[in-house]
């Protein structure tokens, strides 16, 4: 379990890495249940996490029914109400899900639960829903797992298409 968050903290140690590097400090919230508002206010750069398909305990498996135009919302929302809209703040896509979300860390479920959250298909559209949000930067989540997938799984397919996109 996480500590709860503690925006105090949070804010010593942003002055304590501003006061030793002047690069932009990055902060990031969640792309589905987050206000974005406190981070993009503390952070140079915003970063989102965009998750597709995850695993709940008393749910399941749950596909967040948000439309890709729901960031841009959040986006435009957020920016004016924390004023990064009028600093020029970047938002980036921090942590796109391209990987399995299961009851387990994925070493302790089987192939075919991994894709129950995760398969061929769903990474394609996930990818093409990410690139449906307008965000110019998405950094994708799980290139470790498509690297197992190919070199222990017989699985390929992740790894190469990936490989097309960058």
């Amino acid at each position: 379990m996480c500590p709860r968050p503690n925006a105090r903290l949070l804010d010593k140690e942003i002055s304590l890495v501003k006061s030793l590097d002047n690069r932009p400090i990055l902060i990031t919230d969640s792309g589905e249940i987050g206000d974005w508002v406190r981070a993009r206010r503390r952070g140079d750069v915003f970063g989102t996490t965009m998750y597709r398909i995850i695993w709940k305990k008393g749910l399941g498996y749950f596909r967040y029914p948000l439309p890709p135009t729901w960031f841009q919302f959040k986006n435009i929302i957020s920016g004016i109400i924390s004023g990064g809209l009028f600093k020029h703040q970047k938002v980036i896509v921090i942590e796109m899900q391209a990987e399995a979300w299961g009851p387990y860390t994925i070493p302790f479920i089987t192939l075919d639960e991994q894709f129950k959250s995760m398969d061929f298909d769903k990474f394609k559209s996930a990818i093409s829903y990410s690139k449906r949000t307008g965000f110019n930067d998405i950094y994708l989540w799980g290139d470790e797992w498509w690297y197992w997938l190919k070199t222990t799984q017989n699985h390929p397919e992740f790894w190469e298409y990936a490989k097309k996109l960058f």
